[in-house]
């Protein structure tokens, strides 16, 4: 009985840009579902995503202010070896 009263919908309004109402009622549509169904499965995902733990390292890397090698993107070739160019180093 507890869940079924936790999990209770209950009714709310909230005030949203247009433009961001326009985006969710497109994402609904291009998606097949509700605008409430839309707007309910992206608060979840926002709520409850846990990235990993190869992104929380790579997030903290970058929080961490330290400098990074720069990657040479002129070219896929000149991508590949600017990256594995700096796994060298370490």
């Amino acid at each position: 009985m507890e869940t079924a009263v936790r999990n209770a919908r209950r009714r709310a309004s909230f005030r949203l840009p247009g433009y961001l109402l326009d985006k969710l009622k497109s994402e609904a549509e291009s998606s097949n579902l509700s605008l409430n169904s839309m707007v309910e499965k992206t608060l979840l995902g926002a709520m409850y995503y846990e990235p990993n733990e190869v992104t929380l390292e790579a997030m903290r890397e970058c929080q961490s202010g330290t400098e990074l090698p720069i990657v040479d993107t002129s070219s896929y070739d000149a991508f590949v070896n600017s990256i594995l160019d700096g796994d060298e180093d370490d």
